[in-house]
């Protein structure tokens, strides 16, 4: 899809649900937490911006009456990897770098990608009014078109009912940043609480070690 993801996503979505009421539990994927696209219904990327930094992703504040400082907004980058992580088995080929789009076609009744995506506990931000809409999770990173173009980068990972069952996952698709993306909230990531890596304390550790024998072999020479 392309910039007018926005437009053609109201000819056969509709909203499924709204923010402000309560966030939804996060999803945590590979040690990071994930909030849900689904809490920040009805932004723009505009008002996304007014929080969080696009060119760090860095959050401090509120947006629609959740509270989202310290956490990341992804870039496609960031979301691509997040996608990635759910294409496990071949034939899959990986996305990115940079905005990239991926279909997987199913036969009937055999487990999908998406099935997958939604046992994790992802709540979908569109759904069909009609049997031959798709129905998914989107949301707006914080990467913007190249050229001055005034409009951003939506990410989804979404269903085509049908037989066979079509699954997709883009990062691609586009809308204007000054309104609201129909079917679409945002991608907000950080690190899990205690998925810190144990390697990356190790230098610590042995730095801390090494000054203490240091400092006990100093005591010995001046004694």
């Amino acid at each position: 899809m392309s910039k007018g993801f926005g437009r053609l996503l109201v000819l056969g979505l509709g909203w499924a649900g709204s923010a402000g009421a309560g966030m939804l539990p996060p999803v945590t994927v590979n040690g990071q937490e994930w909030l849900q696209p689904l809490d920040f219904m009805n932004l723009s990327w505009n008002d996304i911006n007014a929080v969080c930094n696009a060119p760090t992703g860095m959050c401090s504040g509120s947006l629609g009456g959740n509270d989202i400082t310290g956490w990341t907004w992804a870039s496609v980058d960031d979301l691509n990897s997040l996608f990635n992580s759910y294409f496990t088995d071949p034939p899959f080929i990986l996305m990115g770098p940079g905005p990239d789009s991926y279909g997987e076609i199913y036969l009937p009744n055999s487990p999908t990608v998406f099935s997958q995506f939604l046992s994790d506990g992802w709540a979908v931000t569109f759904e069909p009014l009609a049997p031959t809409f798709a129905v998914g999770v989107a949301g707006w990173t914080r990467t913007l078109f190249l050229g001055g173009d005034p409009y951003a980068k939506l990410g989804a990972m979404y269903e085509v009912p049908g037989a066979p069952v079509e699954v997709r996952a883009a990062t691609d698709w586009g809308n204007d940043i000054t309104s609201p993306a129909e079917g679409a909230g945002g991608w907000f990531y950080r690190q899990a609480p205690g998925s810190v890596p144990v390697p990356a304390t190790l230098p610590l550790l042995s730095l801390a070690l090494a000054a203490l024998g240091f400092s006990r072999r100093k005591r010995k020479v001046h004694s």
